[in-house]
C-alpha cells in the first residue's frame, strides 16, 4: 500500500478509536431480568439478585473499559470470620476475581482487558448455601451500551448433596483443621467439573453434613434437622422476604438433567438393619419430591468413596422408585480415587481426587443419557 494510503487509513483508525472513547460514559444497572441471566436459583429484591447455592449466580454481555460490581451479604457483620462468603467472577471464562466478601456490602473492580471487545461477566458463588446469601444490586460500567443478558446454556445440570458436592475443605492444605467457607471452592468439585466436561452449565444444592434420613451425628441419634428434602424447596438459603424464606417454583425451564449425591452422612445413624431399611424409605420419598417438582428430567443417583457403607440401600430405594412409578433413573458409584490420591480437610477430596471422580462421572454420563445432556 501507498504511504499516502497507509496514513489515511492510519488516521482513520485513530479517528475511530477516539470516537469509541468519547462515546464511553458511566453507565448504571441493576442485577435485573432486562440486564443479567440468572445462573441456577437467584430471588430478585430489595433492588438485588440474591443467590446462596454454589455455583449460581448471574451473567451478562457488556462492552467497556472498566467494571465495578457491588456485592451485600445478608446479614453481613453478624457472620463469623469462618463464614464469610467466597464468590467468583469469570470473563470470557477465565477467573478474573476471586473474592471473600468481607463486609455487608463490597465493592469489587473487575477487569475487563479490552474496551473494543465484547465480555461475558459471570458471577457464581464458591461457598455453600447454609452461612451465607450474597446479592449483586449495582453494576457500574465505564462503556457505550448496556449490559444484556446472556442465553441460558442449552445444558443444565443441578447437583443435589452434601459437603462433598459444595467442595468443603478442598482448598485446605492439610487433613486436620477448622472448617471455613474460605477454603470451600465449588469450581474444584467433582460436580462443576462434570458439568464443565459435558459442555453443560452445573450448580449444587449442597449442604455439609446433610443426609436424607440423618445428617451427619456422633451420638447415635438421629439428625433429623440435616436433611437435604426440607430445604429442596428453597429459592436461596439465608435470605428471608417478609420473614419467610422464599419459595423455588420449578418454573421452566427446568434443569436437563439432575444428579444426587447424597447418603455419606446417613452412614453415621443407619448402623443397623432397621434404620437403613428406613433410610431406603426416606431416600424414596426424596426421589418423589424431587421428581414431583421436575417431571421428565433423567435422574441419576450416585455415592463417592468417601463412605459408600448405603450404596447397596441407594440401589434398593432406586429400584423401589423405578418399579412403583414407571422411572428408569440410573445408580452408579463413583471412585474419588482417595486412597491415592490423598483428602483435603476431614478426609473430604481433595481436588485431584474430585478430577477423577469428575471424570468417571462424565464418562458414565455420556455413555448412557449423551441424548439428555
Amino acid at each position: 500500500m501507498h504511504s499516502k494510503w497507509k496514513a489515511i487509513v492510519l488516521s482513520l483508525a485513530v479517528v475511530a478509536v477516539a470516537a469509541a472513547y468519547d462515546s464511553m460514559r458511566l453507565l448504571e444497572f441493576k442485577a435485573d431480568a432486562d440486564h443479567v441471566r440468572p445462573i441456577g436459583r437467584t430471588y430478585y429484591t430489595r433492588g438485588a439478585r440474591w443467590f446462596s447455592y454454589s455455583g449460581c449466580g448471574a451473567e451478562f454481555r457488556c462492552n467497556g473499559t472498566s467494571l465495578t460490581l457491588t456485592l451485600r451479604v445478608e446479614n453481613g457483620d453478624e457472620l463469623p470470620d469462618n463464614h464469610k462468603p467466597r464468590i467468583a467472577v469469570f470473563v470470557n471464562d477465565e477467573m478474573a476475581v476471586d473474592a471473600v466478601l468481607e463486609k455487608a456490602e463490597q465493592n469489587l473492580d473487575v477487569p475487563l482487558f479490552a474496551f473494543d471487545n465484547e465480555a461475558v461477566v459471570r458471577i457464581i458463588k464458591l461457598s455453600e448455601s447454609m452461612y451465607s446469601c450474597v446479592g449483586l444490586s449495582d453494576i457500574r460500567l465505564y462503556g457505550s451500551m448496556d449490559i444484556l443478558p446472556t442465553e441460558r446454556s442449552k445444558q443444565v445440570i443441578e447437583f443435589i448433596g452434601d459437603s462433598i458436592t459444595a467442595g468443603f475443605g478442598i482448598d485446605h492444605e492439610q487433613r486436620k483443621g477448622e472448617f471455613s467457607t474460605r477454603t470451600e471452592n465449588y469450581c474444584k468439585t467433582y460436580a462443576y467439573l462434570t458439568a464443565e466436561a459435558l459442555g453443560a452449565e452445573g450448580y449444587g444444592i449442597a449442604y455439609s453434613g446433610y443426609g436424607v434420613l440423618s445428617g451427619w451425628t456422633s451420638k447415635n441419634k438421629i439428625n433429623d434437622a440435616n436433611v437435604l428434602g426440607k430445604h429442596y424447596t428453597k429459592a436461596a438459603d439465608g435470605i428471608t422476604v417478609g420473614g419467610v424464606t422464599p419459595t423455588w417454583y420449578f418454573e421452566a425451564p427446568l434443569p436437563n438433567l439432575i444428579v444426587i449425591n447424597l447418603g455419606t452422612n446417613d452412614h453415621t445413624y443407619c448402623t443397623t438393619k432397621q434404620r437403613r431399611k428406613e433410610f431406603e424409605n426416606a431416600y424414596v420419598e426424596l426421589l418423589k419430591l424431587v421428581r414431583g417438582k421436575n417431571p421428565d428430567v433423567p435422574i441419576v443417583f450416585i455415592l463417592g468413596d468417601m463412605n459408600n457403607a448405603l450404596y447397596k440401600n441407594i440401589e434398593n430405594a432406586v429400584k423401589k422408585f423405578n418399579k412403583e412409578n414407571g422411572e428408569s433413573a440410573l445408580c452408579t458409584a463413583v471412585g474419588f480415587e482417595m486412597d491415592k490420591l490423598g483428602a483435603a480437610l476431614h478426609g473430604h477430596p481433595n481436588a485431584d481426587s474430585n478430577a477423577v471422580g469428575a471424570k468417571e462421572l462424565t464418562d458414565y454420563l455420556w455413555k448412557r443419557i449423551s441424548d439428555n445432556v
